[in-house]
């Protein structure tokens, strides 16, 4: 095998509970005394001007450099820690505030962001990782491998992903300060794609913050990406302004990668928790971009001129999660029941309405390189009957099941609501527990609180990047599951990766972790006057959009 490197600006290798804490404004870190460049206006010492991209130029639309763009959201994030999250919303948020050391190309192929170069050694031990010169922090100071390697380390303890990639290192080292080495005891043939840009991903933050954060959040959110945190005023918003220290990576915009021009002053979140509130902000002109919308709002933004909405391609699934640690959900007898008992087609239809969806088996829609159709023979039985009996054989009539849910998202909401009907029609007794978004997410990671709860399982261009550890959502434990998983993440030949992946997904619908009600096209819906927004499947980069006059 060949030394494999990988360069900046090249395209890499072949693709094979929501509650806002009170964030002060950050102009000064008391704690180290160290200022955080923005900029709001003309760009300061150090900072490149910011400039006209080429869609921009290409329209013959003056771009507006002060100009704000405001975001209407379903809530507010947990915290703004990406390290411990696997929120959507905090990676729509923190995705302009953190990098990552790789990212990825229009592909989905991993390609270096803070990374410079990425070389693998011919027994595919070592990966050595050389970091791009002159990236700093917000507060000033410099990236140096001693920040890479104190953010690999905390994100390795919090993720699965994380934790499967250190299973298999044997050292991380700095051999200079612009140097990341990681000596593996065996091969891992999927390390760009695991440090890329995703949910949950290996952020890099400074040390110095890092040594004063712990599992629970870190002491303060300063990263090295294009935006950065101005205030958070919980129930109003979150306000991001251009970063002074930001330096760009190379090359053109290709995908996540490539220059990211900040042609808006300051990004503003602001949390409409009632979809229709949210719409009508949208109409208003008081919001340009909506986080998320159901797709029955789809005909009524369509109409208005001033509004621009459409369906992408069906790269989203909804899921039903069981809580694996709940005694009662322990006998599959018992999750086969909940299985046969799902109408599939009843359920999305009252969650996005026709048109808007699609059955069917795969794991990974949206990314063709990994469909499947295995597990198709267990996925969607629909057999009320066979699910009563069921019951009544592992002796689990009126058996308790809690089903939590938000009004914040009406898809998931709408669609817990005839799941409950379905459950009970065949001898289950389901209590539907209605929260706030950020409490839900806070009794996601609580065992005790739940036996189920709905969920959007978002695209993902590697299945390695598919949550299924025991880590994840439900904390699925299957030994058999585990040693498909560590397989797939250390192969390096494309055609095997399938064949495991395949026996992954057939395992899933087979132990029934969860359930795949069915895949959900996506509503983009933004002003009309908001130009430039590209990527949005691992959700929208706000670096690129710009307002026409």
């Amino acid at each position: 095998m060949i030394g494999r490197r990988t360069r900046a600006g090249s395209s890499g290798e072949p693709g094979t509970g929501r509650r806002a804490s009170t964030v002060a404004l950050l102009v000064l870190l008391t704690a180290t005394g160290a200022v955080i460049a923005t900029a709001t206006g003309p760009p300061g010492p150090g900072e490149r001007p910011t400039a006209t991209s080429a869609s921009a130029m290409d329209s013959g639309v003056a771009v507006t450099p002060d100009d704000t763009i405001r975001v209407g959201t379903s809530g507010e994030p947990p915290h703004l820690d990406p390290h411990r999250s696997t929120d959507t919303l905090v990676l729509l948020i923190t995705g302009h505030v953190y990098e990552t050391l790789f990212t990825s190309d229009a592909q989905h192929r991993p390609v270096p962001l803070l990374a410079a170069e990425h070389h693998v050694s011919d027994d595919g031990l070592v990966h050595t990782i050389t970091l791009r010169h002159g990236v700093r922090f917000h507060d000033g100071t410099p990236l140096t491998a001693t920040d890479v390697i104190a953010s690999l380390e905390r994100w390795a303890g919090l993720s699965g992903l994380g934790a499967a990639l250190f299973d298999a290192v044997e050292e991380l080292s700095a051999p200079d300060p612009l140097t990341v080495r990681l000596r593996l005891h065996r091969p891992y043939g999927t390390v760009p794609e695991t440090l890329t840009r995703q949910l949950q991903a290996a952020t890099i933050h400074p040390a110095h913050v890092l040594a004063r954060s712990d599992a629970t959040g870190l002491a303060a959110p300063i990263g090295t990406g294009p935006y950065l945190v101005d205030g958070w005023e919980p129930g109003r918003q979150i306000r991001l302004v251009r970063a002074g220290t930001y330096r760009p990576p190379p090359g053109p915009r290709d995908g996540y990668a490539g220059h990211r021009p900040r042609h808006a002053a300051a990004l503003e979140f602001v949390p409409l928790p009632d979809e229709a509130a949210r719409v009508a902000a949208l109409r208003a002109g008081d919001v340009h971009l909506l986080e998320t919308v159901s797709p029955d709002q789809l005909p009524a933004l369509r109409r208005d001129p001033d509004i621009t909405a459409r369906l992408e391609p069906a790269d989203v699934w909804l899921n039903l999660v069981l809580n694996r640690r709940a005694p009662a959900l322990e006998p599959l007898g018992v999750r086969q029941a909940i299985q046969r008992a799902l109408d599939h087609d009843a359920i999305l239809q009252a969650a996005v309405g026709e048109g808007a969806y699609e059955l069917g088996p795969d794991l990974l829609p949206g990314a063709p390189l990994w469909s499947s159709e295995a597990g198709s023979q267990q996925y969607h039985p629909r057999d009320p009957e066979g699910a009563r009996a069921l019951l009544v054989a592992a002796d689990a009539l009126g058996t308790r099941l809690r089903l939590l849910t938000t009004l914040e998202r009406p898809v998931e909401h709408n669609a817990s609501l005839v799941i409950a009907q379905q459950l009970r029609a065949v001898g289950f007794t389901v209590e539907v527990e209605v929260v706030d978004g950020a409490t839900l997410s806070s009794w996601r990671a609580d065992e005790t609180r739940y036996e189920l709860y709905v969920a959007s399982a978002s695209f993902r261009p590697d299945p390695i990047m598919r949550n299924l550890t025991a880590q994840a959502g439900g904390w699925w434990e299957d030994p058999e599951k585990e040693v498909l998983l560590d397989q797939l993440r250390t192969a390096d030949d494309i055609e095997r990766r399938q064949e495991l992946w395949a026996a992954v997904q057939q395992r899933f619908h087979e132990d029934v972790p969860r359930i795949k009600i069915g895949d959900v096209r996506r509503v983009v819906a933004h002003r009309s006057e908001l130009r430039g927004l590209e990527a949005t499947d691992l959700q929208p980069d706000l670096s690129t959009v710009w307002l026409s006059r």
